[in-house]
């Protein structure tokens, strides 16, 4: 049987009325948060917020998923919000997870809705980025993973930049308990293509970041765009372009189909 940890909110994090409104759910993924040194000198931290739109309160399993990993046994962090309000865990992987250096995503599971994001920013300086919790409802699948009939098996990132003055890190989740297989393939702001892989393995509810430089050995582009196509499985993804001068972030997510 697993245990679950139960954090009360006190211990956790801060309590504050809800400020906020993202898209609602019954299950989440988050695809990156990090804590650790970057490049260009960046050391990242990760805050975690979660909130209840509900008049009641709820009960939220919260799971860790470090990258590059089966995350099936992963037990989760229990943690009950009240109605209406939101609870911000600073520091999320050093002051939950007791980690010093890690990188990964979420997996945040609820009795009722609840919506949630990661802020993760620079501790040397100004600059973070906050990325959304998306709901199970927004991956891109295969057919036999598929949520609802709109969802499609591939998706676009726009936007992408590795060069002198940005750098751009791609992440991605899978969210099919039995793994996830996806092509990958990066085309320049002409529409060629300058990377193709194929068959790229995601575990279950594991995360994985690439770097466009220097793991995917990508140069001087400006303007270009990524496709992901699922053939197995299902599958959250987003990136993240960084100014290699000042650290400042902006978040890129890939489109999807709205409606049922």
């Amino acid at each position: 049987m697993k245990t679950k940890i139960l954090v009360t909110l006190a211990i956790v994090g801060l309590v504050a009325p809800a400020i906020f409104a993202l898209n609602p759910g019954t299950e989440h993924f988050v695809p990156g948060a990090v804590r650790g040194q970057g490049r260009a000198g960046a050391f990242w931290v990760t805050d975690l917020t979660a909130f209840n739109p509900n008049g009641e309160e709820i009960s939220v399993d919260i799971y860790w998923l470090p990258r590059g990993k089966n995350n099936a046994a992963q037990e989760p962090i229990n943690v009950k919000i009240p109605a209406y309000t939101s609870v911000t865990v600073p520091d999320v992987i050093k002051s939950v997870l007791g980690q010093d250096s890690a990188s990964g995503g979420f997996r945040i599971v609820a009795d009722a809705l609840v919506a949630g994001s990661v802020y993760v920013y620079d501790q040397n300086g100004p600059y973070g980025v906050s990325l959304e919790a998306t709901p199970i409802e927004g991956q891109v699948a295969a057919e036999q993973a598929k949520s609802r009939p709109s969802v499609l098996n591939f998706t676009n990132i726009f936007g992408i930049e590795e060069n002198s003055a940005w750098r751009t890190n791609f992440m991605g989740v899978g969210t099919d308990p039995a793994g996830t297989l996806f092509d990958l393939r990066i085309f320049d702001a002409n529409g060629d293509v300058v990377l193709d892989i194929k068959d790229i393995p995601l575990g279950p509810w594991e995360t994985e970041l690439w770097s466009l430089g220097p793991q995917l050995g990508i140069s001087d582009l400006d303007g270009g765009f990524m496709e992901m196509t699922v053939t197995k499985g299902g599958a959250i993804f987003a990136a993240s372009r960084v100014s290699n001068w000042t650290n400042d972030g902006q978040i890129l997510e890939p489109w999807v189909l709205l409606g049922e």
